[in-house]
């Protein structure tokens, strides 16, 4: 809860519209909304989310959704786009994907990604993760219709990556 503000920070940036991972991915929450989010996400029995953070800077946010599958939980990390792609993303994702597997039966991890989010599918494939499906006419950017794109990482591919 200490994170409120940088949350509610990031949970209104629009360059990460589309790719938090919100049911309702709309501008802007208020910081009622954001407080009903962080009770929601530290509730015991659903999805986990975790702040990313370096010392005392809010990065991001790690997701860990084991509700609809135990056995392939929805996995995902949201970065501040001003603290990307200098390792931190890869770094919460390497831990979260290392808990999962150390720590859990599942047997996959997995992950949807809107196929105009090129550098989202980027790095779901530089941490392993390969495409496994697609959800044609999602919905609607920019005028014109895109898909959403099923990643998955097996257990075996991600033993196999790490050397084990």
């Amino acid at each position: 809860m200490s994170d409120t503000a940088a949350l509610h920070q990031l949970l209104n940036d629009p360059k990460l519209v589309g790719r938090r991972y919100l049911d309702q991915d709309r501008l802007p929450l208020s910081l009622p909304q954001v407080e009903d989010l962080l009770e929601k996400w530290t509730r015991p029995d659903g999805e986990t989310r975790r702040a990313i953070t370096d010392g005392d800077a809010f990065l991001g946010l790690g997701l860990v959704d084991p509700t609809w599958e135990p056995l392939a939980p929805f996995v995902a990390v949201v970065i501040d786009p001003t603290h990307q792609r200098q390792g931190h993303g890869t770094a919460a994702m390497d831990q979260m994907l290392e808990q999962l597997f150390s720590a859990t039966p599942a047997l996959a991890a997995m992950n949807w990604i809107d196929d105009w989010n090129a550098s989202g599918l980027a790095f779901a494939e530089k941490c392993g993760f390969r495409e496994a499906g697609r959800a044609r006419r999602e919905g609607i950017r920019n005028g014109k219709y895109f898909a959403t794109v099923g990643l998955d990482l097996t257990r075996q591919e991600w033993e196999a990556g790490r050397g084990h």
